[in-house]
């Protein structure tokens, strides 16, 4: 285990990756990591939890009833972690920086869970009622610090998230109207082979019917 980590914090990433042996899935999951901070009652993460009602039994008791087993091989990171479990130790880890620690510890992960956005310990916990607003104001009370930092938190979160839907929409609206010029070309192409097609056929019954042919030079050369 990385150095970096505090004893509390390795004790949690251990029990995640016990978690998620013991339910058979082939990576570890934020929510495999929540309840690792369960579990690990020492570290900072795990006594905010307690405090906001959480239990670990009580996670665990939710993935089996509610999360299905994912194809590991196809959300396998290194070390083992889903994208999301990845996203959230980097972000643990500016976490740590931001808060001048030498290591990363419980609380950097619990920050990390929340700001990492949409993840699948979050919906448990909202699953529960807890309130996560709560639960990022109560972390950093109890790391010391201030705990209006929330709000500069939730504000960069809510640009990121704006951006984020913002660059989707456009992705969505330049795909859409690559698909209508697309769609319009191949329209056009089917409709030019239809008019060939139709004109070809004219074409030949001329040539068998002088009489028809005769009306058509008629009707494109009106008197």
């Amino acid at each position: 285990m990385n150095s970096r980590f505090t004893q509390n914090a390795k004790d949690v990433l251990e029990k995640a990756a016990k978690c998620a042996l013991k339910l058979n899935v082939g990576y570890v999951g934020t929510e495999h990591i929540l309840v690792g901070m369960l579990e690990e009652q020492f570290g900072v993460a795990g006594r905010v939890l307690g405090d906001n009602g959480v239990t670990a039994d009580r996670i665990y008791d939710m993935i089996q009833e509610l999360i299905a087993p994912e194809n590991g091989i196809s959300v396998k990171e290194r070390e083992g972690y889903s994208p999301k479990a990845q996203e959230l130790l980097e972000i643990a880890a500016n976490q740590a920086a931001r808060f001048e620690s030498a290591q990363i510890g419980t609380e950097h992960l619990l920050l990390a869970m929340i700001l990492v956005g949409d993840n699948i310990a979050l919906r448990l916990l909202n699953t529960l009622g807890v309130s996560i607003h709560k639960l990022y104001i109560d972390t950093l009370i109890a790391m010391g610090e201030d705990p209006s930092l929330f709000k500069q938190d939730l504000s960069r979160k809510n640009q990121e998230a704006a951006g984020k839907t913002a660059y989707y929409l456009e992705y969505r609206a330049t795909k859409n109207a690559s698909k209508k010029k697309e769609a319009f070309t191949i329209n056009k192409i089917a409709i030019s082979k239809m008019t060939y097609q139709v004109f070809t056929e004219l074409e030949d019954t001329m040539k068998q019917y002088p009489v028809a042919r005769k009306l058509n030079i008629l009707a494109y050369n009106p008197i």
